[in-house]
C-alpha cells in the first residue's frame, strides 16, 4: 500500500479553550495520536500541520540507536 495515497493519519485545525489555534494528529482509527503547541493565528498553525504532513520521515521499529539508549539505573546496596 502506498502510504501517500492511503489515507493512515488526518491532521485537524482547531481553536482550543483560549482561542489559539492548534493542529491534532488523529490516526485513522480516529485516536489522537499528537496535539500541537498554541499558535496565534490560523496560518501559523496550518503552515507547521503542512510541514507535517509533507515530510518524509523514517520509521524505527528497533527503538533508539544503542549511543542514546539511557543507560540501566544502579541499585543501591542496602545491609540485610
Amino acid at each position: 500500500m502506498d502510504r501517500r495515497t492511503s489515507k493512515v493519519i488526518d491532521i485537524e485545525l482547531f481553536k482550543d479553550a483560549d482561542s489559539a489555534w492548534r493542529w491534532r494528529l488523529r490516526a485513522a482509527n480516529y485516536e489522537v495520536l499528537a496535539v500541537s503547541e498554541a499558535y496565534s493565528s490560523r496560518a501559523k498553525a496550518e503552515q507547521t500541520a503542512k510541514l507535517i504532513r509533507s515530510a518524509d520521515y523514517e520509521i524505527r521499529t528497533d527503538g533508539l540507536p544503542a549511543e542514546t539508549k539511557p543507560k540501566p539505573a544502579k541499585r543501591a546496596k542496602f545491609p540485610l
